[in-house]
């Protein structure tokens, strides 16, 4: 089976990016009550915008670190040393002009951000201030850091880039909760976050060697052609970059203005909820992403790059759709556990349809991924640009009428248009070349389960009794687990299961 090897690789990968970003969730999640309580309410949320304000700005790195991936993905796959090395060095040198500027921009905007944009109270303006400068010079190393994050990628050493996330967010988390138990404040926490950026970026770039033995070897730091096409690819990347958040945001805000602020939270928490769950597809993306970058110039790669594709297509449709029913079935009482029972009424529709966007989302990772790895980033740039007004329009119509679950619903059909999009494209753009018998599964068996999904969905929603959709949640899985193992899977899965089930038990290796 082509990509067999390769899928081997991207499901160990696929492990360590699931597993680290598993640990800094729960990390963080402790790490919360401790936070909010010594620095108050007010000082939590200004730590909160500035950590915002910084992330948002440090995605305008031009697409560059997404880009550095793509090309010495394929440079390794062409045996090309001396591309390598000079495209290291000039995203390097680019990630330090790019961050300088955005580090100045940021400085320029401090005092309309403070007065202007989140009216923070006088009494902390001055913290916030302080805090906004040193933040804004640790902007270059944060991109500094983005650069050496797609190179350590480019040579799928994941266990490296994970190493660092880990490493980084427990300092950032355990950090700051000895910081501000010792009394420390706002400010102080801010510069911990830019100290370990420069520590990480220090060690990122004298790791490099272990990459590359001859890295710091005739040292060229920068390439006036390199630096166009790295910009050229990456300029379309960071509209994606850039519109991205607004889908996420723009709902909240037009819930605000349209509803009362209790229904920003009412839906805040069932969308964060989904946006969590989707950790499993973007750990395999993530992974997948320097294997189709180097299938373009490899001898077979358009054929290994099909067969990744379509199976990594099929094994989170398998895993996203049990994730959404039983979320779909059992979505009041997993809030009412959690948030309570006022907080389940208000939420739960929306929870409901926000977990069918996931499930659609988390199949769309998969084309997305591809379609930047074969040199199309345009594509996902246009579809989102085409997107963000359907969406605002869809809020503004749905949203007075439904309440928060019309923007539950205007997402919805956002992420299926997208969908549609992004498999089209691929389609359009790269021949791949499929796996035998999968075409089968999906028109006959594969109709019958979404068939029988369904209709065991809306039998259990049409009773309303909790006890009949949690016994179904209960029932469901198990008796899904082995339709998909006896039917989905071919014989090629169920020994790759197996391999990774004991690679994993012992640990990852």
């Amino acid at each position: 089976m082509p990509g067999s090897g390769n899928l081997r690789v991207v499901a160990k990968n696929t492990a360590y990016n699931f597993f680290t970003q598993v640990f800094v969730i729960a990390v963080s999640f402790l790490s919360f009550p401790i936070l909010v309580r010594k620095l108050s309410a007010d000082g939590f949320g200004l730590l909160s915008l500035i950590w915002i304000v910084v992330g948002y700005f440090s995605l305008l790195d031009l697409g560059v670190s997404r880009a550095i991936t793509k090309y010495v993905a394929e440079a390794l796959a062409a045996g090309d040393r001396p591309l390598i090395r000079r495209i290291c060095w000039t995203s390097l040198s680019l990630s330090a002009i790019v961050g300088a500027v955005v580090g100045l921009a940021l400085l320029a905007a401090i005092g309309p951000v403070i007065s202007g944009v989140f009216h923070i109270p006088a009494a902390m303006a001055g913290e916030a201030y302080a805090s906004l400068v040193i933040a804004a010079f640790g902007i270059p190393l944060m991109l500094a850091n983005g650069m050496i994050r797609g190179i350590q990628s480019a040579y799928q050493r994941f266990d490296m880039v994970n190493a660092f996330q880990a490493v980084m967010g427990l300092a950032q988390w355990l950090g700051s909760v000895a910081i501000v138990l010792m009394g420390g404040g706002v400010f102080h926490v801010v510069l911990l976050t830019v100290v370990i950026r420069v520590v990480a970026a220090a060690a990122g770039v004298w790791l490099l060697r272990s990459l590359d033995e001859g890295i710091f070897t005739g040292i060229r730091l920068w390439d006036g052609h390199l630096a166009k096409r790295l910009l050229s690819f990456g300029g379309w990347v960071s509209v994606s970059q850039v519109v991205s958040p607004l889908f996420i945001y723009l709902d909240r805000l037009m819930i605000g203005s349209f509803l009362a602020l209790t229904a920003v939270a009412y839906y805040t928490v069932p969308q964060e909820t989904v946006m969590r769950m989707l950790v499993l597809p973007l750990s395999l993306t993530t992974a997948l992403y320097p294997v189709f970058s180097g299938g373009t110039v490899s001898p077979g790669g358009q054929l290994t790059s099909g067969a990744l594709y379509t199976r990594s297509v099929l094994y989170i449709a398998l895993i996203a759709l049990p994730l959404t029913a039983v979320l779909v079935l059992v979505a009041p009482e997993v809030l009412t556990l959690w948030m309570g029972k006022e907080f389940s009424a208000a939420s739960s529709l929306s929870l409901r349809i926000l977990a069918c966007g996931f499930c659609i989302s988390s199949v769309a990772q998969v084309p997305f991924t591809a379609l930047h790895a074969f040199g199309r980033p345009d594509l996902t740039a246009k579809y989102h640009a085409a997107e963000l007004p359907l969406m605002v329009a869809l809020n503004l119509l749905l949203i007075p009428v439904l309440g928060i679950a019309g923007a539950a619903l205007a997402s919805l059909v956002r992420v299926t248009l997208d969908a549609i999009l992004l498999f089209r494209g691929v389609r359009r753009h790269i021949a791949f070349p499929g796996i035998p018998g999968r075409a089968a599964f999906w028109t006959s068996r594969g109709t019958a389960l979404m068939v029988l999904l369904a209709l065991l969905i809306a039998a259990a929603l049409a009773v309303g009794s909790s006890v009949v959709r949690v016994s179904a949640a209960a029932l469901f899985l198990p008796a899904y687990a082995l339709f998909v193992w006896r039917y989905a899977l071919n014989d090629g899965d169920k020994q790759l299961m197996m391999r990774l089930r004991a690679r994993f038990v012992g640990g990852i290796s």
